[in-house]
């Protein structure tokens, strides 16, 4: 499974292949704004676009609706990242 953790690699086992598969550790996931309960995800989050596509087709919307699919690839967690393309509008 794809997973982002903050665990101690004294204390867990993350290199274990039959359970962990992409995993994230100790780094800042970089959400918007965590004082305030936002957890979506930052444009340079290390959890953007790094999630597996075959698991983004069986749960193809995110929590508020928007598409897994398409684009450079799936978000790990609740959110997809939708970009703002104010410059060409």
């Amino acid at each position: 499974m794809n997973i982002y953790i903050k665990a101690d690699p004294e204390e867990f086992n993350l290199a274990d292949p039959e359970r962990f598969i992409n995993v994230i550790n100790l780094e800042d996931p970089r959400f918007l704004d965590v004082q305030n309960h936002d957890l979506q995800l930052d444009t340079l989050s290390p959890a953007k676009d790094v999630a597996r596509p075959d698991i983004a087709l069986q749960y193809p919307l995110d929590i508020l609706g928007e598409s897994r699919v398409g684009g450079l690839g799936p978000d790990m967690g609740a959110y997809e990242r939708i970009e703002n393309d104010s410059i060409s509008k």
